[in-house]
């Protein structure tokens, strides 16, 4: 994967979109994430989003991402896409939040909390 992050940077990427990093089956974002961050040089690196989660585990895992390993955000689809419109718009506040607004995970949560109550 850093290979691939240096790929990108030697064409002049702006950005490279790549696999969460696993060690032994879990998210290593101060080790191998931090290896592509570093890799990628200028080109900034995005996660994919993964399975659907819950919010609090998608939010947990995209504030180390991005918090810890340096990501600059995450391609996220599906933990938008398969919910209502008001729980996604409520998670692409929450993602927005920590990712531009350097919100933690529990700051981020008050969306999706906001949204359910007024189901």
């Amino acid at each position: 994967m850093a290979g691939a992050a240096g790929l990108a940077a030697c064409l002049g990427a702006d950005f490279v979109k790549l696999k969460v990093p696993l060690k032994n089956g879990v998210m290593d974002t101060d080790g191998l994430a931090r290896e592509v961050v570093t890799a990628a040089g200028n080109t900034g690196v995005l996660m994919e989003g993964g399975t659907k989660a819950s919010p609090k585990e998608f939010l947990t895992q995209l504030h180390a991402q991005i918090h810890e390993g340096g990501c600059r955000g995450s391609g996220t689809g599906r933990n938008i896409h398969q919910r209502a419109l008001p729980q996604a718009i409520a998670m692409a506040n929450a993602i927005r939040a920590v990712t531009i607004e350097n919100k933690s995970v529990d700051e981020a949560l008050r969306f999706v909390e906001a949204a359910e109550r007024s189901r």
